[in-house]
This record gives C-alpha cells, structure tokens and sequence, in this order.
C-alpha cells in the first residue's frame, strides 16, 4: 500500500467535519477506510477522491 494511511481525527480536522458525519459517510459507502488492530483510518487517495468528488464548479 503505497497510500498514507490518516486517523479518523485527522480526517475531520482536515475535511472540518465531525466524526458523526465521517461515520455516515462509511455507512452511506460515500468514503472508504481500513480497518486495522480496531483503528479506523483512511488512505490518502481515498480522501483526495471524496474531495474532489465534491467539488462545485463555479456555474
């Protein structure tokens, strides 16, 4: 895996969502994570792809 891997918390402070929203997410399958030894945590490009899924473009 050549991804960096980030922690839940890193995720919503980096996408300034709480972690409610991130776990709607994961059941909504809207973002993916890894699951290793109990940790939740997410891949670079997972994060990237979300972001850019959301993106507005100006209309």
């Amino acid at each position: 895996m050549s991804s960096e891997l980030k922690t839940l918390k890193e995720v919503c402070e980096l996408m300034r969502v709480s972690k409610g929203t991130i776990y709607n997410w994961m059941n909504e399958g809207r973002i993916n994570c890894v699951k290793i030894g109990g940790r939740v945590l997410f891949e670079q490009s997972e994060i990237t792809r979300v972001i850019e899924s959301n993106r507005v473009v100006n209309q």
